[in-house]
């Protein structure tokens, strides 16, 4: 079984473990990305923010749309240098599992829409592209609870943009109403 696959199908197993109308509503939030790129030619890292929100259907279950700016990350090679712009937006399956009232872990996986600006120089000639593309993200963390309504919720995602993939590490602040 691919790993991809184990992942979605653990995120929505555990989404059907429980049901409590009480823990179900919608959230928001924001956090600060500390992202990296490690592929032939580009090896950097770069600070990034993200927004998001979604509904929590119980409390091991839920639904979020996200915005991602990953930043730019640039490489000199030799005389000449490489450099990536990357934004990504998307929809992605939570599960969680509470280990207390206020600490939770979850994992998520989703699908993304990724545009990113590629600009090269060697010598006094300038290269610039631009690609898009869908591709899977995935995710692990951890949320902790100061109140019913404000949590701090920290993880890593994986954005895969084609042929390289980006990890980042967040640190974020969610409002539930």
């Amino acid at each position: 079984m691919k790993f991809h696959t184990l992942i979605a199908a653990s995120v929505f197993s555990l989404g059907a473990l429980g049901v409590s109308a009480s823990e179900a509503g919608g959230y928001a939030g924001a956090g600060i990305l500390n992202s990296g790129v490690d592929d032939s030619g580009l090896n950097d890292r770069s600070t990034g923010a993200d927004v998001f929100g979604g509904y929590r259907f119980n409390p091991n279950f839920s639904l979020e749309g996200f915005y991602a700016d990953l930043g730019k990350y640039e490489e000199r090679i030799g005389a000449g240098r490489i450099s990536l712009d990357a934004q990504t937006f998307g929809v992605r399956a939570v599960g969680a599992v509470p280990l207390t009232d206020a600490f939770s872990l979850y994992a998520r996986v989703g699908f993304q829409r990724w545009d990113a600006k590629v600009e090269g120089s060697a010598g006094t000639q300038l290269l610039i592209g631009e690609d898009s593309g869908t591709d899977l993200t995935l995710g692990l963390g951890g949320e902790f609870a100061f109140s019913e309504r404000v949590a701090l919720r920290g993880g890593w995602d994986r954005y895969k943009f084609d042929d390289v993939d980006a990890d980042a590490a967040s640190l974020g602040l969610k409002i539930s109403f």
